[in-house]
């Protein structure tokens, strides 16, 4: 058993047979026996011959087959890689906003805990105010925090995948 694809050259295939192949399976969807004819110098009637002999048809519907395949194989990595690409700089720029707004919700806990350890009463509007805002901060925080450090495990599968 070979592992010979049908648009690979044929045993008993003679070569000047195999170039009218290779120059007909390039031409793509412009395909004609005349065209063939014409570049090769050679007579409409026998690469026609050829074609029946050889069985171009057979040949020529494995050959798209196999390029649409890795058409499509390498649009399907351009389309991973440009996916990767996106979540990396979602996370980058996820992390650099949760740590700015961490860090800006850590300067504000702080400056709220001194006020309470000066035993001073939370009595003023604005005192309550910054300490509801702190904690309505808090969540989405994590939040932006978790789903960017989540995107390191779907990096992980993506790579897992291939």
């Amino acid at each position: 058993m070979t592992d010979r694809r049908p648009y690979e050259r044929l045993p008993g295939e003679t070569a000047k047979a195999f170039q009218a192949f290779t120059v007909y399976r390039d031409l793509g969807i412009q395909r004609s026996f005349e065209s063939v004819a014409n570049q090769l110098s050679k007579s409409a009637t026998l690469i026609r011959r050829w074609a029946a002999k050889y069985n171009w048809g057979e040949r020529i519907e494995c050959w798209d087959i196999d390029q649409d395949y890795e058409r499509q194989k390498e649009a399907i990595a351009a389309k991973r890689k440009e996916y990767r690409r996106n979540l990396a700089e979602f996370q980058k720029n996820h992390l650099a906003v949760g740590k700015a707004a961490f860090k800006a919700t850590a300067t504000a806990t702080k400056q709220i805990m001194e006020f309470v350890e000066r035993n001073e009463s939370i009595e003023s509007w604005d005192d309550a105010n910054r300490a509801a805002n702190i904690v309505k901060v808090l969540v989405p925080i994590a939040d932006l925090w978790a789903k960017a450090l989540a995107v390191d495990k779907l990096l992980e599968r993506l790579e897992g995948d291939e």
